[in-house]
């Protein structure tokens, strides 16, 4: 079991932004002092995860992430590229292939379908919040609260 069920999500986000736009950087954290004149940069940020008890002490997580694109400055003020970009954010990330590095190997995981939620354009910055859900079983939501908490037995 991953003691982070967010990464491998995070890792297929990333995939699917490789292909939107191969020359921008992506980052998950703050990012640092970017040079966005080489083609703008990616900022994915998990922003909620809630659960829903199904039966047999399963859980549903839902979580939500705002994956941001900032244009270089060549793409600033114009609309069309932004709306473009807004447009294709869209369709790459209602599907995504999970993926996690397993012993040096990238593993990608059978497909998830992501629900975007919102998608807006703020001061040149686009916005599409999506939502993946994310199933746990009673030995996987076992472990992974014994590894956020530190439970060693």
């Amino acid at each position: 079991m991953k003691n982070n069920v967010l990464l491998p999500v995070i890792n297929g986000i990333a995939d699917v932004l490789k292909d939107v736009n191969a020359k921008a950087q992506i980052y998950i954290d703050t990012p640092p002092n970017v040079d966005s004149t080489t083609g703008g940069y990616f900022y994915v940020k998990p922003v909620n995860v809630t659960s829903e008890n199904l039966l047999s002490d399963a859980v549903l997580l839902h979580a939500v992430f705002d994956v941001m694109y900032f244009p270089a400055e060549s793409q600033l003020n114009n609309s069309v590229v932004l709306m473009d970009t807004l447009y294709g954010l869209n369709i790459a990330l209602r599907h995504i292939y999970p993926a996690d590095n397993v012993n040096g190997q990238y593993i990608k995981e059978r497909m998830k379908k992501g629900q975007v939620l919102d998608s807006k354009i703020v001061d040149d910055v686009v916005h599409t919040t999506v939502r993946y859900d994310l199933y746990l079983d009673v030995e996987e939501k076992i472990e992974l609260v014994r590894d956020v908490f530190f439970i060693n037995e």
